[in-house]
C-alpha cells in the first residue's frame, strides 16, 4: 500500500530554505517578497539578497502567480504594495521570524555544529566594537562565525524586525520608539566634534571674521551636512547658524565617512561623531577635531527580548561591552574661543 503524503512528509522534513507553506509558496519566495517590499526597489533588494535582478523578478512573479494576486503595482522603476501585498507582508514577517527563531534554536542545540552570529549596525560602531568582541568569542568557541551588515539606521532596523540579524548597533537618537519585545543595552558615548581641514587652526580664534584670512574664513563658513531625517538636519543647521552666521551648505552626505572625506579635501567643515572620523586604525591625517557643546551620540545594542538571555547572545553582548570599555577616541582639541563666547 502506498504511503500517504503526510507520512512521506513526516519521514523527510524539508529544509527551511525549501519549505513550502502552501501551494507553490516557499520560504525563499517569501524572503524575496519581503526584501523587495522593504527595499522599495528590485535593485536594492537584489543587492540585499546577493542575487541577480532577473532571478529576483522571476521569484516574485512566481509568488504572485501562486497567490493569484498582485503584490505590487508597478510604475516605471517604482514599486508600491497593493492592499493585498500590505496584508501579506505582515504574515510574511511572522513566517520569517518563526523560521529565524527555529534556526537559532537548532544552532543553540547543535552539539558543536557551526553557529553564525548576525550583527548589523552603523559602520563606525561596527568597526570599533565587533572585531575585538568576535575575536574574544572565537578564542573560546571555534565553531562560531559572524555575518555582518553595515547600513543606515532604517536598513538595520528592518533587518532586525525581520530577524535577519540578531543584534543591532545603533545610535539612540536614530531609533525612536521601538515596538514591544526589544531590549536595549547602552554600550558607549561617542563625542560629537567639529571637523575642519588640517590647515585651518582654530585654537586661538575668538572672532573668525577678523582672526582668519579671507580664504580660511570662507572655508570655515562652508558646511557639509550629514543627512539623516529632517529633525537632525534642522538641529545641525541651527547650530551652524548660531556659531557661523551666513554659512553656506556646500555638500550633503548620507554617511559620516563621506562627509569627513569632503572636509579632508578642503571643501568645508562638518559636525560628526569622533569615532566616525578615526576609529581604530583610520587616520586623522588632513583634519583637525575640535570639542563642541553638542550632546554625544549614545551607541546601544538592540536585541529581540527572547534572544537577550540566550547563552551565546549574552556572551556576545558581554564582549561588546568589554570592547566598548576599551575604545579610545582620537585626539580632540579644546573648544575654540569663538565657540565659547557668550550666546554661541
Amino acid at each position: 500500500m502506498a504511503q500517504s503524503p503526510e507520512r512521506d512528509d513526516m519521514k523527510k522534513p524539508p529544509r527551511a530554505a525549501g519549505l513550502r507553506v502552501g501551494g507553490d509558496i516557499s520560504i525563499r519566495k517569501i524572503q524575496v517578497f519581503w526584501a523587495v517590499a522593504r527595499a522599495g526597489s528590485m535593485t536594492r533588494a537584489a543587492r540585499m539578497l546577493e542575487v541577480t535582478q532577473p532571478t529576483l523578478s522571476q521569484q516574485l512573479s512566481a509568488l504572485e502567480a501562486s497567490l493569484g494576486n498582485a503584490l505590487f503595482t508597478r510604475s516605471g522603476n517604482s514599486l508600491t504594495l497593493t492592499e493585498f501585498g500590505t496584508a501579506f507582508l505582515r504574515h510574511a514577517e511572522d513566517v520569517l521570524r518563526a523560521v529565524q527563531e527555529m534556526e537559532d534554536m537548532i544552532s543553540d542545540h547543535g552539539q558543536g555544529r557551526q553557529q553564525t552570529i548576525r550583527i548589523g549596525g552603523l559602520p563606525s560602531a561596527m568597526r570599533v566594537l565587533v572585531p575585538p568582541a568576535m575575536h574574544a568569542i572565537r578564542q573560546r568557541h571555534a565553531v562560531i562565525d559572524i555575518d555582518t551588515h553595515e547600513g543606515s539606521p532604517g536598513e538595520i532596523l528592518e533587518l532586525l524586525y525581520a530577524r535577519r540579524i540578531g543584534i543591532a548597533l545603533l545610535a539612540a537618537n536614530s531609533v525612536g520608539d521601538l515596538p514591544p519585545g526589544f531590549t536595549q543595552i547602552p554600550l558607549l558615548s561617542d563625542k560629537n566634534v567639529l571637523v575642519v581641514p588640517r590647515a585651518l587652526d582654530l585654537s586661538a580664534v575668538a572672532d573668525p571674521e577678523s582672526d582668519l584670512s579671507a580664504d580660511d574664513y570662507r572655508v570655515l563658513r562652508q558646511v557639509i551636512h550629514f543627512v539623516f531625517g529632517s529633525t537632525h538636519s534642522q538641529r545641525q543647521q541651527q547650530w551652524f547658524d548660531r556659531i557661523l552666521p551666513g554659512n553656506r551648505t556646500v555638500g550633503r552626505s548620507r554617511s559620516f565617512d563621506m562627509a569627513v572625506e569632503m572636509v579632508r579635501s578642503g571643501l568645508g567643515v562638518c559636525l560628526a561623531p569622533a569615532l566616525s572620523v578615526a576609529p581604530a586604525s583610520l587616520s586623522t591625517a588632513g583634519v583637525r577635531l575640535y570639542d563642541v557643546s553638542v550632546a554625544p551620540r549614545q551607541i546601544m545594542a538592540i536585541v529581540p527580548a527572547q534572544y537577550a538571555h540566550q547563552e551565546t547572545t549574552r556572551e556576545v553582548l558581554d564582549e561588546l561591552l568589554r570592547a566598548a570599555a576599551g575604545v579610545t577616541h582620537p585626539e580632540i582639541a579644546p573648544e575654540p574661543p569663538f565657540l565659547r563666547a557668550p550666546g554661541s
